[in-house]
């Protein structure tokens, strides 16, 4: 009984020896395959990284080359940036100066040879209005100057490219401030203004009388003046 169990045990453990000495061949297999592939990709990526480098080094050998004409270049884009930068601080201070002096946005811009919304920007700035007409669909810059001579004076209106003064006085009470206008007959032969805009121009200086002689008070447009009352 001993006898036979001897051999079965040695046969079990030759067995066992040679599942153990597979599984290390695949495991060093498997292993091997691993580290090729991971020596692959390094190679791979110091090929990659070669390329790259002799690329740069190319680049850098033309940037040199060109070094001249490269800062010729750099230099011209920023100096026209920078012209274009003064040119525009110093077109805002023109428009500023000329719309001061009573010329309108849109003959500023003109002489300026810059956009007219540029100018209306600083336009508003300055004092001018806005003032849109739907029919026909305009747009005019507008606005009042005055100037005092004792108890009464000029406000001069500037209406586009358009420009006309009117007299105004102190009235007799009730009223406090009397503003002398064309009549509608003669309104457009005096003032070079369309009769379309008759309306919102009495409005606009009864308006703008209300801030300069009138806070608190009212106007009312009669056929040949505007009164603050």
């Amino acid at each position: 009984m001993n006898n036979t169990s001897r051999p079965d045990a040695r046969r079990d453990d030759m067995k066992q020896s040679d599942e153990l000495e597979a599984a290390m061949r695949q495991m060093l297999a498997q292993n091997a395959a691993a580290a090729e592939a991971v020596v692959a990709g390094a190679r791979a990526e110091r090929e990659v990284a070669g390329a790259e480098r002799t690329t740069a080094r190319q680049e850098l050998l033309d940037t040199q080359k060109n070094s001249a004409s490269i800062y010729a270049t750099f230099l011209e884009e920023h100096r026209v940036l920078v012209r274009n930068d003064v040119w525009k601080k110093c077109a805002q201070t023109f428009a500023e100066n000329l719309l001061k002096r009573g010329v309108s946005v849109e003959e500023t811009a003109e002489l300026l040879e810059v956009e007219e919304g540029l100018v209306a920007d600083i336009a508003r700035m300055v004092g001018y209005y806005i003032i849109r007409f739907d029919k026909p669909k305009t747009t005019v810059y507008a606005w009042a100057q005055f100037q005092d001579e004792g108890r009464g004076g000029y406000l001069t209106l500037h209406w586009g490219r358009t420009v006309s003064r009117f007299w105004y006085e102190i009235a007799a009470s009730p009223a406090k401030t009397l503003l002398e206008i064309p009549v509608a007959e003669l309104w457009e032969s005096q003032t070079n203004i369309p009769l379309v805009h008759r309306k919102r121009v009495l409005e606009f200086l009864g308006e703008q009388l209300l801030l300069r002689h009138g806070r608190g008070f009212s106007y009312r447009i009669e056929p040949d003046s505007v009164v603050i009352y």
